[in-house]
């Protein structure tokens, strides 16, 4: 009985017990010191260390494991490198911004510009200016960087630069040689051959000036390098413009379709350059036709002095023999050039109907610059081209760009005077 009244417990001692550890409060192990498990613990009261098994006597209470890893874990910093969060600066993305808005802005000018009209030698320039802001604006931030990526950038342009004038040149060689074998001695056909010899006269007096280092010499060279930078950067706006407009789609119904005519072999044959603007012009009748409408088709072209019959009429003797219905074409006599063939195809489209539109076909060499004498002739419509022989290509975009200079040439002498009188200064600041 003894034994057993002392193994057991009542339900008395359980409290007692209880309030008497609730009383002591803590529980003092070794030299840490903490509250009893169950009770509040304050972070401040935690070590940021783990204890030392070694060092520490084990604690005479039961504690469980669990409980006393959280009283030794180490609490988080609040603060340190490793919680320091990259923002974005609004500073520079501003000055980044600012960096490209012009270009943003002429590429939205641009935009608008060739929705309102397609046909304005103004938005090829709008463009090319776009395109170069955009690049010194991207040379710029790498140079702003101070990473060997800008010197790499700015070095790989100069040799791509240099690298593609010389392929030009001998591209240009070669195209001037076929041309004169293939299509005879002409000034007209001498372009490309007088275009490559005079990047080389460029090359050689810039190479001269640099060399001799001589007063007159350099002013020279470097008015004639302006020019020859104004020109070349003309050309590739009106290379480049004229290649996406050659890609517009006709956008709306048309009336009329013109083809314009070129000259006749033997006085009475039509070449197959003249033969594509009607292949072509077919071709677009018969679209414009599945859209609902019943267009005519204008051959326009007049009699030259070495041909028998006029342009237009054996243009529609080739239709006609091509299949195409005889009481849809209409005949235009009298131009001898293509402001004359635009002019006097507008008369017999606004006698048959004052409110109409057309499409006009000529090469695609041609595209652009007729459909800027469409435009100052107001001809409402848009012009198309047809394919050209490749050899054949760049002799004609050639006589079409100085066509081109010479249609806006106030503008051109004002601005390559302003050239020249730069080239001036240059002389009269190194003499």
């Amino acid at each position: 009985m003894c034994d057993l009244a002392r193994r057991t417990r009542t339900n008395a001692d359980i409290p007692i017990r209880k309030a008497g550890r609730n009383a002591a409060g803590t529980t003092h192990c070794g030299s840490n010191s903490g509250k009893v498990p169950g009770t509040h613990v304050s972070a401040a009261s935690v070590s940021n260390t783990a204890p030392n098994p070694a060092a520490t006597p084990p604690c005479s209470l039961n504690v469980h494991p669990m409980r006393r890893s959280l009283t030794q874990r180490p609490f988080p910093a609040t603060t340190g490198p490793h919680l320091a969060v990259n923002r974005p600066d609004p500073a520079a993305y501003c000055g980044l911004m600012l960096v490209y808005a012009p270009a943003a802005l002429l590429l939205l000018f641009f935009c608008v510009s060739v929705l309102h009209d397609r046909r304005k030698f103004s938005n090829a320039i709008v463009l090319g200016l776009a395109v170069l802001c955009a690049l010194a604006a991207w040379l710029y931030e790498l140079i702003r960087s101070e990473s060997t990526s800008g010197a790499v950038a700015a070095w790989a342009l100069l040799t791509l630069g240099a690298v593609a004038v010389l392929l030009l040149t001998y591209f240009l060689f070669v195209n001037g040689v076929r041309m004169l074998r293939k299509e005879g001695r002409s000034p007209t056909n001498l372009l490309s051959l007088g275009a490559a010899l005079a990047i080389v006269g460029v090359v050689a007096l810039l190479a001269a000036a640099v060399s001799v280092r001589n007063p007159v010499l350099i002013g020279v060279a470097a008015a004639t390098g302006g020019l020859a930078l104004y020109f070349s950067f003309l050309f590739l706006c009106f290379v480049c413009y004229a290649f996406l407009y050659g890609r517009l789609r006709v956008r709306r119904k048309a009336d009329f379709v013109v083809v314009l005519g070129s000259g006749l072999i033997g006085g009475s044959t039509v070449p197959p350059l003249l033969a594509s603007r009607l292949k072509r012009g077919q071709a677009v009748h018969a679209q414009l036709a599945k859209r609902g409408g019943s267009p005519l088709l204008i051959t326009s072209g007049g009699q030259g002095p070495d041909e028998e019959v006029p342009e237009s009429h054996a243009m529609a003797d080739h239709l006609v023999a091509e299949g195409f219905p005889a009481h849809l074409i209409r005949r235009e006599d009298r131009s001898t050039n293509t402001e004359e063939n635009l002019r006097f195809s507008k008369a017999i489209m606004e006698e048959a109907k004052p409110d109409y539109r057309c499409v006009v076909v000529t090469n695609n060499y041609h595209a652009f610059r007729a459909a800027l004498t469409a435009r100052r002739v107001h001809i409402r419509g848009q012009v198309v081209g047809s394919p050209t022989a490749a050899y054949f290509w760049p002799n004609a975009t050639l006589r079409e760009f100085a066509a081109v200079l010479v249609d806006y040439k106030r503008i051109n002498v004002v601005l390559c005077s302003l050239i020249v009188l730069g080239g001036a200064l240059v002389w009269w600041a190194v003499r």
